[in-house]
């Protein structure tokens, strides 16, 4: 018989171990390391976001800092790649709950939990605004994003641009993947 784990169980023992670990509903799995390329976009976009983030008054998290929230399998705890918190309530030093953007970046292994469970998640949370999927391997990014109660999906490609409206930023996939060689 297995034995579930509380989330701040899970808290204490992330406190203790090197590597880290995703909680879900009292199971902990743990995260294989990202890539060099993984490593380029997610930096990327942070410096492009961190400038007009912190200007409104919001806070930009890399994949350090944990998501708090919920599916209906019970609490989840995972690790977005970048995440914006605009709630000036949500202090917490180890995770978030009320983020208004977050942004995952696909590898092999989280290719499958990034585009379903993780968007069936986040999608939930009523301070989410935008949820981005980004490949590392080709200029393409999922761009979910909250009109109203409903869910729009534009999916960007090449040298597009989208508009982030929730924190007032246009983004551009040169920016995210560098000048593109297309032309």
């Amino acid at each position: 018989m297995s034995v579930l784990l509380s989330f701040d169980e899970f808290l204490a023992i992330e406190a203790a171990v090197d590597r880290k670990h995703e909680y879900v509903a009292g199971y902990v799995y743990a995260l294989a390391g990202a890539g060099r390329q993984h490593n380029l976009i997610a930096a990327r976009i942070i410096g492009r976001l961190i400038g007009p983030t912190e200007a409104c008054g919001c806070q930009v998290f890399g994949s350090d800092m944990l998501v708090r929230a919920a599916n209906d399998f019970g609490e989840v705890g995972y690790y977005p790649d970048v995440q914006i918190v605009c709630d000036p309530t949500d202090r917490h030093q180890l995770y978030t709950e009320r983020p208004r953007i977050i942004v995952e970046i696909l590898s092999d292994s989280t290719r499958r939990l990034d585009r379903g469970e993780k968007l069936e998640t986040y999608t939930r949370m009523p301070s989410l605004q935008a949820y981005l999927i980004v490949w590392p391997d080709q200029r393409r990014i999922e761009h979910h994003w909250r009109q109203d109660e409903e869910w729009r999906l534009d999916v960007v490609v090449s040298d597009g641009v989208m508009a982030l409206p929730c924190i007032d930023v246009e983004l551009s996939l040169n920016e995210i993947y560098g000048p593109s060689t297309s032309r």
